[in-house]
């Protein structure tokens, strides 16, 4: 079933990826684990409408999640790349 603009599932899946391997190579200008983060506001400010509202971003306890769910990937540089 198409999901979007004609994309199956498999290939939106495949593109997700492809970002995701981008993002990786090209942010390897020696950030760490503690560079994968949000703006401060995002962290403290509870949302002020919408569903989640009056929530805070957990990013502590998301971000484990969110390697584990992409396979326990967290980016990685190519080899020779800092």
């Amino acid at each position: 079933m198409p999901l979007l603009r004609g994309l199956e599932v498999e290939r939106f899946v495949e593109v997700g990826e492809r970002i995701w391997k981008w993002n990786a190579s090209t942010n390897c200008g020696g950030f760490t684990g503690a560079d994968d983060t949000l703006p401060e506001r995002l962290l403290k400010d509870a949302a002020k409408s919408g569903s989640a509202e009056g929530s805070v971003n957990r990013l502590d306890e998301m971000l484990p999640e969110y390697y584990q769910l992409r396979g326990g990937m967290r980016p990685v540089c190519p080899r020779g790349r800092p």
